[in-house]
């Protein structure tokens, strides 16, 4: 009825605000957080240095390797899942499609491992020769960020994508709720929010255990 769909429209900006309030809070924190790390980077940037040598990148091979055998071993997965989805007797196309997209994007994530591996190699072959700081593709310089970095912009990828998926569930219990004829929509969207909260999460996971052997 009309009433009910100014009860879930009323409802719906609610939420809507309240998301976008924790949406601010954390946006505010992760800009404190970058702002301290940027102040750190300054601070050791104005340090003294040689006047012969600049300061080199710190290029990890072992870590470049670990990274690109996981982002390959994702792309595996993603084949696998996508692989068993289109042999069912039943299939799922819209589950099917999100699974080829996150297989695009695991493909571009294995690209750019692979190039930072490849350069990663071939500048600390030469890194005895040329004690000059390198200039790093932007492959090779998100890969060798430091480890406090990364995690940090990682675990804010998941806690971001998971707010996404709260939203995306409580605007779909609501339509269940009322009955409305937007209940498939709503469904695929947090099917989809659901898949990146995956991925996010699986990356984490990545990186904790590498970080972990690498200890």
């Amino acid at each position: 009825s009309d009433r009910a769909k100014v009860r879930f429209e009323t409802r719906l900006a609610r939420l809507d605000r309240e998301h976008a309030e924790k949406e601010a809070k954390r946006a505010a924190r992760a800009e404190a957080a970058a702002k301290k790390q940027a102040e750190k980077k300054a601070a050791a940037v104005s340090e003294p240095t040689s006047s012969t040598e600049e300061a080199q990148p710190v290029i990890d091979i072992e870590k470049l390797q670990k990274k690109f055998d996981a982002t390959k071993s994702a792309v595996a997965k993603t084949k696998e899942k996508i692989s068993a989805l289109e042999n069912t007797e039943v299939k799922d196309d819209s589950k099917i499609e999100l699974m080829k997209g996150a297989l695009e994007k695991a493909q571009t994530k294995m690209k750019d491992a692979a190039t930072a591996l490849a350069e990663g190699k071939k500048i600390q072959k030469g890194m005895a020769a040329t004690p000059n700081k390198q200039t790093l593709s932007p492959a090779l310089e998100a890969a060798v960020k430091s480890p406090a970095d990364e995690l940090v912009s990682l675990q804010q990828k998941v806690l971001a994508a998971q707010t996404r998926v709260d939203k995306a569930s409580e605007r779909l219990s609501m339509a269940k709720e009322q009955e409305l004829d937007t209940m498939a929509a709503f469904q695929t969207g947090l099917d989809k929010q659901q898949t990146k909260l995956d991925d996010a999460k699986q990356t984490l996971d990545t990186f904790m255990k590498n970080s972990e052997e690498a200890k």
